[in-house]
């Protein structure tokens, strides 16, 4: 779902990414559309981690990418690393920038996940980055908050599309919160 809106998201997190950088790529679908970004763009040269099976399929053998699979339990429909020995795993990196995916963001509440595994993923990402990026297109402000990942205040910025609603905009200059719009 999407589509368009996502790359135009991934391309603008691109921007933001530095020559030499460590990141670390979740595993939400746009998200993905970084690490094709990335594979398409080798004028950088990164070391990316990821507990993404589908990200680091596109991302091994790049000679312009040091890449880390987080190890774990692979099971449901996710093609993704979760649980303890995740968890565990990811306890030995530390990254510059993480680029997670979230399934809504709600002023309210915070920036949430559709499930347990999920959210325990998110938050260790959040604890081993200097900063966080969220990657949301527009239709994910607002709704509901399964598993919160996090307050606000703990997201370095939000990348989204074009569609945000003005409401919406309106909202994250009230809480502060830095909103970069994807053209």
């Amino acid at each position: 779902m999407n589509t368009e809106q996502k790359r135009k998201i991934a391309a603008c997190a691109y921007n933001f990414i530095d020559d030499r950088d460590t990141i670390i790529i979740d595993d939400a679908s746009s998200s993905f559309y970084l690490a094709l970004y990335i594979k398409e763009h080798p004028e950088k040269r990164l070391a990316i981690v990821t507990n993404s099976l589908l990200a680091g399929n596109e991302l091994a053998g790049l000679d312009h990418v040091d890449l880390y699979m987080i190890g774990g339990h692979v099971g449901g429909h996710l093609a993704a690393t979760m649980g303890d020995d995740a968890l565990e795993n990811m306890k030995h990196f530390q990254v510059d920038k993480a680029f997670i995916g979230v399934h809504s963001i709600n002023f309210d509440v915070g920036i949430t996940s559709i499930a347990t595994p999920q959210m325990q993923v998110k938050r260790a990402i959040l604890n081993m980055s200097h900063k966080v990026y969220v990657l949301a297109d527009s239709s994910k402000f607002g709704g509901g908050y399964l598993s919160v990942i996090c307050p606000m205040k703990d997201i370095y910025k939000i990348i989204t599309d074009d569609s945000i609603s003005t409401e919406n905009i309106k909202k994250a200059q009230k809480e502060n919160i830095s909103l970069v719009i994807a053209r």
